[in-house]
């Protein structure tokens, strides 16, 4: 099987994947980059994405045989060999581990599961009833220092990053001024905030929802998410978002407001036998 290099645009637009397309969202979010690659099989059965330094996505239709998802995972693999290493793959389960059997099989190279993201989408919203007060308000310059230790605590639990709020100054910054950053305030407090990071055809992606521990537990952030959700269903785009399986919490969060779970990826990085990353 043949793979090109070509836009994803007659792939993503199809029904095949329309079906996939919210677990596989980022694809979207990857095509919109300046310096993003793509490679596809000429009978749109495998599509592979990916931004330079970053994981790959790769997205096999379902119509396709095992053997025929085997043979286009080799012929990928074979397209590849002479790029630079990835630093790791995304696809729903299954087709993770196929391809990075094969891949790291010819590199020399192991891999771990990194993470269990399962997607939801909210078709409609179910209105917060646990939460204790207070509004959805867009982010503001005045709430700079607040954000930017909330950015510091986000990258600490989502990540394992340990970093210092003053280092997020100028990303909280430019999240404000992109004006798809929202807090919840309560009491005149900022107390959680949640972002739209990304309008896809026909989704709008949620991420960075954060509440600092002590402001936990009183349905601040089911709140605001469900806001959001509320505004990008307005716009005419189906709210979604990924979350950490391994999270209950959250899970359980989302699903209050009207999330469903519509699928799974599996984000897994590749590793040389000198047991050094390529992140």
């Amino acid at each position: 099987m043949q793979i090109t290099s070509l836009k994803a645009d007659d792939v993503i637009l199809r029904g095949n994947f329309q079906c996939d397309e919210v677990p596989y969202n980022l694809v979207y979010r990857v095509l919109d980059s300046d310096d993003a690659r793509c490679w596809k099989s000429a009978d749109d059965g495998i599509l592979f994405v990916q931004t330079p330094g970053l994981n790959g996505w790769l997205w096999i239709s379902p119509a396709l045989s095992a053997a025929n998802r085997d043979r286009s995972i080799r012929a990928l693999v074979e397209r590849l060999k002479d790029d630079p290493p990835l630093p790791g793959i995304s696809a729903e389960p299954e087709t993770a581990v196929a391809f990075a059997q094969a891949y790291a099989g010819d590199r020399e190279m192991r891999f771990r599961l990194h993470m269990a993201l399962a997607s939801y989408h909210c078709p409609s919203v179910v209105p917060s009833k646990s939460v204790s007060g207070g509004n959805a308000r867009p982010a503001e310059e005045r709430d700079l220092r607040k954000i930017a230790a909330f950015f510091a605590g986000f990258a600490q639990e989502a990540h394992g990053a340990s970093v210092d709020a003053d280092s997020q100054l100028q990303a909280a910054s430019a999240a404000i001024a992109s004006g798809n950053l929202f807090v919840w305030e309560s009491g005149g407090t900022v107390v959680s905030m949640a972002n739209i990071a990304h309008r896809s055809p026909r989704h709008g992606r949620i991420n960075a929802v954060y509440t600092p521990p002590d402001s936990r537990n009183r349905g601040f952030a089911g709140a605001l998410v469900a806001e959001l959700s509320a505004m990008l269903l307005r716009e005419g785009l189906t709210p979604m978002l990924y979350t950490d399986a391994a999270n209950p919490i959250s899970n359980r969060a989302y699903r209050n407001v009207g999330f469903i779970a519509v699928g799974s990826i599996s984000d897994i990085k590749f590793q040389f036998e000198d047991g050094g990353d390529r992140l």
